[in-house]
């Protein structure tokens, strides 16, 4: 609603969902841009031009289109299919996906579909159901601090290597002897 509220838009449409799903979700959108190889910056852009089209109206309070209220409708029944007590991004990425509209078009266009967004959500998820309002940041989390321990052991490593060579006088010596030796047989 904030974001139909900030374009002064009145009906919340399917742009507006998958636009905050965007901006708000950094564990399931993000592994799930990597395994499909979806073109986040196209995605973005023209999710922007999109939701720039809906129709603009003052004063008025936002309501849900019929689009948007299928997709919801439609997350609730991929939350029955994969067996999950809560509506979660997946859901709401299914039913997006799956929703006969410019969005739906677009994710299409961009990488998304059907099997490889399952096989992403399993992966990601690991059996895991959602059983609550808070699955998502569970999601991988072993995963993700192995590979933040690993950034930080390589950014420790590059630090020390970097101080290694500007301290050392042995390589600057080394390289300026080698420099005047090559200089005399030219």
């Amino acid at each position: 609603a904030e974001i139909a509220m900030s374009k002064q838009q009145q009906a919340i449409e399917p742009g507006h969902l998958l636009k905050a799903i965007l901006e708000t979700d950094e564990n399931v959108s993000n592994y799930v841009f990597k395994k499909l190889n979806v073109g986040e910056v196209i995605l973005t852009s023209k999710l922007e031009e999109i939701v720039n089209s809906y129709p603009h109206v003052s004063g008025q309070q936002p309501y849900l289109s019929a689009t948007t209220n299928s997709v919801l409708q439609n997350a609730e029944k991929e939350l029955r299919e994969l067996k999950d007590e809560y509506v979660s991004v997946e859901h709401l990425l299914l039913a997006l996906l799956a929703t006969k509209d410019k969005v739906s078009s677009l994710m299409k266009d961009v990488g998304f579909d059907r099997a490889g967004l399952l096989k992403a959500i399993k992966e990601l998820r690991g059996g895991s159901k959602v059983t609550d309002q808070n699955a998502e940041a569970k999601y991988k989390s072993l995963e993700r601090y192995f590979w933040i321990v690993i950034q930080l052991f390589f950014q420790f490593t590059l630090e020390r290597t970097e101080y290694f060579f500007a301290n050392s006088n042995f390589f600057t010596t080394d390289m300026n002897q080698f420099y005047s030796c090559f200089k005399t047989f030219n």
